[in-house]
């Protein structure tokens, strides 16, 4: 059985980031990753600790390249602005 392509994306519960943060998320990391990999699967949420988890990729090039994705995705906070602002 092969284990899905799956970004998960966990935020400590004591940290100061409103739920209403992960669809924007998400979003932006759907633009950036299902162009290339169309079957990748998300979860964001809350957990006891922060942390970025690529799963089901073999391949250390791809698993670098979504990681950068990732990065360039939290670096350009763009996304974060709402028309509330």
């Amino acid at each position: 059985m092969v284990k899905p392509m799956r970004v998960e994306i966990l935020f400590n519960k004591q940290s100061k980031i409103s739920d209403s943060l992960f669809p924007l998320l998400e979003h932006e990391l759907r633009k950036k990753i299902i162009p290339e990999y169309p079957d990748m699967q998300f979860r964001i949420a809350f957990s006891s600790m922060n942390s970025i988890q690529v799963t089901g990729i073999k391949d250390e090039t791809k698993h670098e390249h979504i990681m950068e994705l990732i990065q360039s995705v939290w670096e350009d906070d763009g996304w974060l602005q709402t028309d509330d602002e």
